[in-house]
């Protein structure tokens, strides 16, 4: 391996062969002089003897190199600051409170109803300006419907009840057939021609009313009684086959407040045709709840009614002068007391179920009496 001495003796070595070469030159006189022909220089061999071996050629160290040299930068990492964001509007939710009413059952005037379908004042509209018609007495149609009815078998005694816990026995007109349980107060003593015409069927147990009823089940087949009704047969078709009534009351919408309005609609007018098909005049009702807050059902079942040419009772109408409009505290139940039926009570005559079982009881009597 050559060292740095190494190196520099061989330098040495250099230079002095080229100093004696130029100093022999000299010495020896020697010049070259123009002419034709020039002279055959002189050869010198100078030799050196060294003990330490010199390479013939100087060793100069390298003037660069072709080793790459990475270079590392140091870079400052960035620096990362969590700026919450700042929303340029803030939304503001204002709460609102609809008061409970209260309302004060004292002092009421009594209420003198009159043996009509029609209550004696038009009440005020509802919130969402819906009026309730005055409700027709019995018309052409309805007698043509009463009188196909007949002719196919129906009985002329009887009615049915199709609605909720609000049609149901003994609730609804059954103290009727049980004598000395009501008190029709001598002022409504025309009623009882009715009682007696349609005796039997005001404590029979409907099959399409019951707690919890409502128009899906009594059009579904599964919800048939399988000891009375035959197989695949509905509750509806079930109840006019084997009671074959004449008239029947429809009350329906309490227990159907979270129906929309288009599937209550198309459910109603499967039952209302039905009817119709089968001979039996339908009384269509009002209920007295607003339970669906926006009280789209009551006016559904009011222009069904007046569509189809077919008796009408406004049974809303005949509540809303009443302490609650006739409801419990609730606001789904009609108000109620044992005195139900006793309509020279003056405090049951302030109750929902009261005026309920007195209307409900005009109501059949001026269709009887308008399709006969």
């Amino acid at each position: 391996m050559t060292t740095k001495s190494d190196t520099l003796l061989s330098s040495i070595a250099l230079i002095l062969f080229f100093a004696v070469l130029i100093a022999a030159i000299i010495g020896a006189g020697v010049f070259v002089m123009p002419s034709s022909r020039q002279a055959e220089p002189e050869t010198v061999v100078v030799i050196l003897v060294s003990d330490t071996p010199v390479s013939m050629f100087p060793t100069f160290p390298p003037l660069w190199t072709n080793t790459p040299t990475l270079t590392l930068t140091h870079t400052r990492a960035p620096t990362l600051i969590r700026t919450p964001l700042t929303p340029s509007r803030t939304p503001t939710v204002t709460p609102t409170f609809t008061p409970r009413l209260t309302f004060t059952p004292s002092p009421t005037p009594t209420i003198t109803l009159t043996p009509t379908l029609v209550v004696a004042t038009q009440p005020p509209a509802a919130a969402n300006g819906y009026v309730p018609p005055l409700p027709p007495n019995a018309s052409r149609h309805a007698r043509e419907i009463y009188a196909r009815g007949l002719a196919a078998g129906n009985n002329p005694r009887a009615f049915s009840k199709a609605g909720d816990c609000h049609s149901t026995f003994p609730n609804f007109l059954g103290a009727y057939d049980a004598p000395n349980t009501y008190n029709l107060s001598g002022q409504y003593d025309y009623l009882r021609a009715t009682i007696v015409q349609f005796k039997g069927s005001f404590a029979r147990e409907s099959m399409v009313a019951s707690n919890g009823q409502t128009l899906d089940m009594m059009l579904d087949a599964r919800w048939a009684n399988p000891n009375v009704c035959k197989s695949g047969e509905t509750p509806l078709a079930c109840e006019v086959r084997a009671h074959k009534p004449s008239i029947m009351f429809v009350s329906l919408g309490t227990n159907e407040f979270l129906d929309t309005s288009d599937h209550y609609e198309s459910q109603m007018r499967r039952l209302i045709f039905y009817l119709l098909d089968h001979g039996v005049v339908p009384i269509m009702a009002t209920k007295a709840d607003n339970r669906e807050f926006t009280n789209y059902l009551n006016p559904i079942n009011a222009r069904l009614a007046k569509e189809y040419d077919v008796p009408f009772w406004d049974f809303w109408s005949a509540v809303q002068p009443l302490p609650n409009h006739g409801l419990a505290e609730n606001y789904i139940h009609l108000s109620y007391s044992t005195h139900i039926f006793y309509f020279d009570d003056p405090a049951a005559m302030q109750l929902g179920w009261t005026i309920r079982n007195l209307t409900g009881l005009q109501a059949l009597d001026a269709v009887w009496r308008g399709v006969r």
